[in-house]
């Protein structure tokens, strides 16, 4: 009966590509989303789907029916299994490694992810080429173009509920689990169907529930401090008590904030500097550019002639966490939360004339900023959206002497009139916390341009590496 073998080949499918988008959104804890890993692992999983094209052919031709069965359970089981106990569990931690190393960020993403995928992807991505030398019709050429084309537009229907349904609902993790599922479920019907190898399939039955149990039940079971952990679309998130008095948000393997619990105060330094500003300058409009992790909306919320402020996050899951298990106290109704990306509620805020007395940017992602958010372009819309002060957060290496550096000073130069730096707090011994505002304040001190030195722009886009070569020694 075609229709079972038809099944097989449009959930294996269903799976294809939402493998691709985890394996982006995975990475994106290491290296944050930009165009040099999204080509490099698409091109990773297109190799590996192609390259049956080239050997498929010696498999059919010197196979058995019977052997074909086999093939076909053992790929989708083994591929099944490679991806929750290896390729996954295994690609932030083997990434971290090889950009520790000698290997250039784009040779250290290439390996990581070729280790990792390439056979997976390559052995359920053989399911059509052997379903093929199942199917009997007369038909037969027909039905299988037919299912190529149908097979491909499911696989995009997957790689869209990924990243738009199950991302949100159910977290990183568990779609892993899924589709690991669908392609486990999938080997059993082919077995089933066939009436053939119980054994192995008793085998399979036992080994999965082991590791079912081991992602469901035991994620947590090594740190009893873990107030809460989930894996949504953009973040890994993990809040900790780290001790009696101090709770800490992790953010993609990264310290992201640190409060007191009674008082619910910033640990961080550059965010009471901040507060500091703020109480002096007394902004009425405020805006705040990814949450600074809602301990400063929080915090200035509190204050008199505070009327309003804007929060801006991609992640929509991070308000209601933030309240839930962070801060444990739900926000001031001033604060106002949009889920968007930075520069989309800028470009609408430009558009619609609205301007604020105070914008802070504490858009990070892992150790640096985002690269979208570092551009002349963006500059310049800020800019035109601000009456007063604008203070950005940034790390930079202590001799201030990096491309990275260099760059963004130019870069600023190029979009406010003078810009003015000031460091608030030691990051790593290599690294520090700096805030760089476009008014004359206090203790900042003026920053000129370099010579010789290009900016950031849209177009000329070499964020990526030089956010690399500014980390590489950690």
């Amino acid at each position: 009966m075609n229709i079972i073998y038809f099944l097989v080949v449009f959930f294996e499918w269903f799976t294809t590509l939402s493998v691709e988008i985890i394996s982006i959104r995975k990475c994106m804890s290491i290296v944050w989303s930009n165009s040099i890993i999204t080509s490099i692992i698409l091109w990773v999983i297109l190799v590996a789907l192609s390259y049956w094209y080239y050997v498929w052919w010696k498999i059919a031709s010197n196979s058995t029916k019977e052997k074909v069965i086999k093939l076909l359970f053992f790929n989708l089981l083994v591929s099944s299994f490679i991806y929750t106990a290896i390729s996954f569990p295994f690609e932030n931690i083997l990434l971290s490694n090889l950009l520790s190393t000698w290997l250039w960020y784009s040779l250290s993403i290439l390996f990581s992810t070729s280790i990792l995928f390439f056979v997976p992807v390559f052995l359920a991505s053989q399911t059509i080429p052997l379903v093929n030398e199942l199917i009997n019709s007369e038909k037969k050429s027909e039905l299988i173009w037919k299912l190529l084309f149908y097979s491909t537009i499911w696989s995009f229907v997957w790689s869209i509920s990924s990243s738009i349904i199950f991302f949100p609902l159910i977290g990183v993790t568990k779609t892993i689990i899924l589709n690991w599922l669908v392609l486990a479920v999938l080997a059993l019907i082919v077995i089933i169907y066939n009436k053939k190898y119980f054994k192995e399939v008793f085998i399979f039955i036992n080994v999965f529930i082991i590791i079912l149990y081991s992602y469901l039940i035991c994620l947590d079971i090594f740190n009893k401090n873990v107030v809460y952990s989930f894996s949504s679309t953009h973040n890994d998130i993990e809040i900790v008590d780290y001790d009696d008095n101090k709770r800490m948000m992790m953010l993609n393997w990264a310290f992201s904030s640190w409060i007191y619990k009674d008082s619910k105060e910033s640990f961080f330094t550059y965010i009471i500097e901040t507060q500091n500003i703020i109480n002096e300058l007394r902004p009425k409009n405020v805006l705040v550019i990814w949450w600074a992790w809602f301990s400063l909306p929080y915090n200035i919320s509190k204050l008199d002639f505070i009327e309003n402020i804007d929060v801006c996050d991609i992640d929509e899951s991070m308000y209601d966490i933030s309240q839930k298990y962070f801060l444990e106290e739900s926000f001031n109704t001033k604060i106002k939360f949009y889920s968007e990306p930075a520069r989309y509620l800028v470009n609408k805020n430009l558009q619609s004339w609205i301007k604020y007395d105070f914008i802070f940017i504490d858009a990070y992602a892992w150790k640096s900023v985002p690269s979208q958010l570092l551009t002349k372009e963006f500059y310049d819309w800020l800019n035109k959206i601000s009456n007063w002060t604008i203070v950005f957060n940034y790390i930079f290496d202590q001799s201030k002497n990096s491309n990275f550096y260099k760059k963004i000073v130019n870069t600023l130069n190029s979009s406010f009139e003078d810009v003015y730096i000031k460091w608030v707090y030691t990051y790593i011994w290599k690294h520090w916390n700096f805030l760089v505002v476009n008014k004359k304040y206090n203790s900042y001190k003026k920053v000129e341009n370099f010579k010789n030195i290009w900016i950031y722009t849209d177009d000329k886009w070499t964020q990526e590496i030089d956010k690399y070569m500014l980390f590489k020694e950690d």
